[in-house]
């Protein structure tokens, strides 16, 4: 771990060493010198800012160009274009400087208005990096500090270092355990209080209105919320499918609709059973999914026979319900959350695969299949105000398989790469008569008065073997074809990038190059592939 701090952090630094994090660096607010860092390649970054809010006037931290918010900005940026998860616990109100009446915390330079305005610059301009997790810190440093503060200097004696290591244990947990993606939970006495197939549906609690039902009603917002953040929902339960799905759907009381289950399974078989006939059908390992259930027999029976699922049964005091949602297992990363409807597209995903089932079964030719989805590739310019850059990050970061050359960016590096001169960054989308796949590929170029150099291009593996790979490199192949340029990759081989290594080394030389008269064969071999393009005009403008 690598600190950076303006307070003496003797106490802090013991209980880090404690916890078994190793500490390579502390640096000094004002004496950052990338030279001297020392650094393991997955070292968290903790940046500890207090004494400069409590010291400074507001006034400096409302210019733009002041020292703080420069030295702040450039430190982080420097951190994030590593790669490094940077903790960055948010600024606590100190006691020293509570205002004796209330009255004047609306003055401008009181410590409340200061410390406000602090952590408002913080979370509004560094929350949307994906590397930065901003977390509570102490909130309030109280009089029983008053010792230690004035002796040593620091807001971090021994309580306030253990609630700060606690913090970042979690943090470092949530960042090395297996991000989960599918949540999986009973009905009776789950997701409502009481058996719909003895209490008929009237007979079910789930309303605000109701004491007991008001907490389930809680659990199913806490589901939806979770879903919307890119987790994906199913049901296992052991019940009259008609009868239990009236229930989720058709109950005045219920949040659920059909659009927010991706796949379901209510019959009368083992839930273990139940169970692995969802992940095999959505293509996601048990190490990935989440089981709720009331019944400790079925969440035993589910541990016995789903090995690497995570298991939570529902409390017997049901007003401790809610908080299982503090677990570990539903942590998620804001840039993992997709523009794209998770849901609909893994519903669409299996809808896809048993169409293309039935086409081939009646056709053996591929292409047949492909136009009977009419597939439609869009792309679309990426510059630096595209609203898509977050997702366009999110993509590089999890693409491995087909990746040139493993690339990860964060927003200020891919920025940085929009902004050079000659660079153009392209995304596809991909639609067809099932739905939309949303944003599948992205391709970084420079084009100089002799070759279009691709530096980048990735492709989302779910859609391998549709000749996407091909169509999205038709707008370049088309403009080398129209300047009579070469095209060359920077494709850089690994153990992880064996599809895209492939790919490229067919169509290129062993210098990794088309040239000019390869360029005008894969022009007119690609345009036939039965895909439609669109919005493939003004990718290589200079804007």
């Amino acid at each position: 771990m690598i600190i950076y701090t303006d307070s003496e952090i003797l106490n802090l630094k013991k209980f880090i060493n404690k916890s078994g994090i190793l500490i390579d660096n502390i640096i000094d607010i004002n004496n950052f010198n990338e030279k001297d860092l020392k650094y393991s390649s997955d070292s968290l970054v903790l940046l500890l800012i207090t004494e400069t809010v409590y010291k400074w006037n507001l006034s400096f931290f409302k210019s733009n160009d002041s020292y703080f918010t420069n030295k702040l900005s450039n430190l982080i940026s420097f951190f994030s274009s590593k790669s490094k998860k940077i903790i960055f616990p948010l600024i606590p109100y100190l006691y020293l400087y509570d205002e004796i009446n209330t009255s004047s915390n609306r003055d401008k330079n009181s410590h409340f208005q200061k410390v406000n305005f602090v952590n408002n610059y913080i979370i509004r301009n560094f929350s949307i990096d994906s590397n930065i997790f901003l977390i509570k810190g102490l909130t309030y440093i109280s009089n029983e500090i008053r010792r230690d503060y004035f002796r040593f200097k620091s807001i971090y004696n021994k309580s306030n270092s253990i609630e700060l290591v606690k913090q970042i244990i979690d943090i470092k947990k949530q960042l090395t355990s297996e991000k989960k993606k599918l949540i999986i939970f009973d009905l009776d006495n789950t997701l409502w209080k009481g058996i719909i197939g003895e209490d008929g549906i009237e007979g079910i609690r789930m309303s605000e209105g109701d004491n007991v039902g008001s907490i389930f009603s809680f659990i199913q917002s806490k589901l939806l919320s979770l879903k919307n953040n890119g987790f994906l929902l199913a049901v296992c339960s052991k019940n009259d499918q008609s009868i239990a799905l009236e229930g989720l759907f058709k109950h005045k009381d219920s949040k659920f609709k059909e659009k927010d289950i991706v796949s379901y399974r209510i019959n009368w078989d083992t839930k273990s059973s139940n169970i692995n006939n969802i992940i095999d059908e959505l293509n996601i390992s048990l190490n990935h999914t989440i089981f709720i259930d009331d019944s400790e027999h079925e969440c035993d029976e589910v541990r016995n026979n789903c090995p690497g699922i995570t298991v939570l049964n529902v409390p017997k005091d049901i007003y401790k319900y809610p908080e299982i949602f503090q677990n570990d297992c539903f942590f998620f990363d804001d840039i993992e959350k997709d523009n794209i409807d998770r849901t609909s597209l893994y519903k669409n995903r299996e809808l896809r695969k048993n169409y293309i089932e039935k086409i081939s079964k009646t056709s053996n030719s591929k292409d047949d299949w492909l136009k009977s989805l009419n597939i439609k590739i869009i792309f679309e310019r990426v510059t630096i105000l595209s609203q898509s850059k977050k997702r366009v990050v999110q993509l590089f970061n999890r693409t491995n398989q087909f990746n040139l050359r493993s690339s990860n960016y964060n927003l200020d590096t891919l920025e940085k790469a929009l902004n050079l001169k000659n660079n153009f960054y392209y995304q596809c989308n991909l639609k067809d008569r099932i739905g939309s796949e949303g944003m599948i590929s992205v391709i970084g170029l420079e084009i100089t008065d002799q070759e279009i150099f691709v530096k980048d291009f990735i492709m989302s593996c779910r859609v391998f073997g549709r000749n996407i790979e091909k169509i999205v490199l038709l707008p370049i192949i088309k403009k080398a074809r129209e300047d009579d340029l070469i095209i060359r990759f920077n494709l850089i081989d690994n153990d992880k990038n064996k599809s895209v290594q492939e790919f490229i080394k067919k169509i290129t030389d062993q210098n990794l190059i088309i040239k000019n008269q390869e360029i005008k064969k894969l022009e007119n071999k690609y345009s036939n592939l039965p895909l439609k393009m669109y919005g493939n005009n003004d990718l290589f403008k200079e804007i």
